[in-house]
């Protein structure tokens, strides 16, 4: 999966993928983070499919649908602060829900 991200967007220099109790959550994406259409099975070339089709519509983060999130960025800390603030802004949504 991570290869052909890389070969999809060749302007991304790191990539990081992450489980999340949130990124479980459509209430919670809805209108904050493109989620995948469907889902696939974890380490499948479809789920690899899903990601650059969810990268198609909105970057630099998406959610694999009931799976996780995947960022991508110039480097490991831009791109591992998106995940942190992406987590601490649904947790706030969650909160106000």
């Amino acid at each position: 999966m991570h290869w052909l991200i890389y070969a999809n967007r060749p302007k991304a220099r790191a990539i990081i993928h992450t489980h999340d109790e949130f990124a479980t959550r459509p209430e919670l994406l809805a209108g904050e983070v493109v989620e995948s259409l469907r889902e696939e099975p974890y380490g499948t070339v479809g789920l690899a499919h899903m990601a650059i089709e969810a990268f198609e519509r909105a970057k630099p983060i998406i959610v694999l649908k009931n799976h996780g999130y995947i960022a991508i960025g110039p480097d490991l800390d831009r791109t591992c602060n998106l995940i942190v603030s992406t987590h601490l802004h649904l947790l706030e949504k969650s909160r106000n829900s």
